[in-house]
């Protein structure tokens, strides 16, 4: 990222990143901490900022990231965020 910060398929990836980490079960945590060390841990929030980062760099260029925000939306139920992301998205 310090190489880079104004790239923003960084953030989509780091965002991506993010989401499948905090998807992690209770089971594949302790399944994965007992095999090896502690398992990276990881939040939905933590996803949508760099998800809406990569948006804020370069928007509706990646139809991706906008998958990927609503898929953090719907987990964080940010529900009429996410319409009205939609909405406002969807007219440009």
């Amino acid at each position: 990222m310090s190489l880079k910060p104004d790239e923003p398929m960084l953030y989509h990836y780091l965002g991506r990143w993010f989401y499948e980490v905090a998807g992690i079960s209770w089971l594949e945590r302790k399944a994965a901490a007992a095999l090896y060390a502690k398992p990276p841990e990881s939040t939905y929030d933590e996803a949508m900022d760099s998800f809406m980062k990569a948006e804020e760099l370069n928007p509706l260029s990646h139809k991706t990231n906008m998958l990927m925000v609503a898929k953090v939306g719907w987990r964080l139920k940010l529900f009429s965020f996410v319409c009205r992301f939609f909405t406002l998205n969807s007219s440009q």
